[in-house]
């Protein structure tokens, strides 16, 4: 099949490259259909521990896949998107207007463009304190891919406790931390979640700590016995691209080696887990140790029995 028909005119393509890299640049999306289904890919700037990246976000078979790119990425990953081939959608969006690229199955672009508008751009600090902690940066990639939002964005209704959980538990993760001034040094803050499960909270306390707390070296180590939930959670890691930052280790906790940590988490960990955690967390010279034990309800039906 010749696949030059569906090349975009090197004119267009050059407006496309010369508005996504321009300050008025908000977001672009292209759709291809392929294979019977929708690749859908986006990129838009964003603000990452003070410096502008470019975030791509990659959806296909259900499956989502977040990369963050400085400039010159940023760059080879449009050019991929312009390079795409067969039938698709391309929608620019920046300050100054909109530009829609429909390309057919014959492989004719169908080109249009808004009128002229002046919206404002502003790539929010994540500094800024909100009342939640996941709103106080963008976690709309996060929630996606750990399955708390469906794919346009919103909370899913059998998902709305574990949100309230996460932040909650993130509130409580900002309240011991609050007086820590994290450092620039090449050692990490090391983080290792006890029994991590379906790390939901190992995850989203990453970019908490990154994002929001201002934490520029952060490492997280999730430590759960079950092969599949490691599985599931690296392969989560690694859609989000953090996978260099946050790992996911299948151990028995008191068999697990480490020379430091910083913050040692052990929420609701099973049977003697949480005597294990505390034990690591004292081994390990922890600064912080943040552990809810799996049967207090029944240490306080046992204590209320007593009374």
């Amino acid at each position: 099949m010749d696949n030059s028909r569906f090349a975009l005119d090197e004119a267009l393509a050059e407006e496309i490259r010369t508005r996504v890299f321009s300050d008025g640049f908000m977001k672009i999306v292209q759709s291809v259909r392929r294979g019977g289904g929708t690749f859908r890919i986006s990129m838009r700037p964003v603000l990452i521990a003070h410096e502008k990246k470019y975030q791509a976000e990659m959806t296909e078979d259900g499956q989502v896949q977040v990369k963050n790119f400085d400039r010159a990425g940023a760059a080879k990953g449009l050019e991929e998107i312009i390079a795409q081939k067969g039938a698709r959608e391309m929608h620019l969006i920046c300050a100054d207007g909109d530009l829609h690229v429909r390309v057919t199955k014959k492989g004719r672009a169908l080109v249009s463009r808004s009128a002229a508008m002046d919206r404002k751009v502003e790539l929010r600090s994540h500094d800024r304190v909100k009342k939640l902690p996941l709103t106080s940066f963008d976690s709309a990639a996060l929630l996606r891919v750990t399955g708390i939002a469906a794919a346009n964005g919103e909370i899913r209704a059998s998902m709305r406790g574990k949100y309230d959980q996460v932040n909650e538990f993130l509130k409580a993760v900002e309240a011991i931390l609050q007086n820590f001034k994290p450092s620039d040094g090449e050692r990490p803050f090391t983080v290792v979640d006890c029994g991590c499960g379906k790390a939901y909270l190992t995850l989203a306390l990453y970019f908490w700590l990154v994002r929001t707390a201002g934490f520029a070296n952060v490492k997280v180590i999730g430590i759960d016995r079950r092969e599949d939930v490691i599985a599931a959670a690296t392969d989560m890691a690694r859609r989000l691209d953090v996978a260099d930052s946050v790992e996911f280790v299948q151990s028995d906790l008191a068999a697990y080696k480490l020379d430091k940590a910083d913050l040692v988490v052990s929420l609701h960990a099973c049977d003697t887990a949480t005597d294990e955690a505390l034990a690591k967390a004292v081994e390990w010279k922890a600064r912080y140790i943040l552990s809810a034990p799996c049967c207090q309800h029944e240490l306080q039906k046992s204590l209320a029995e007593i009374g």
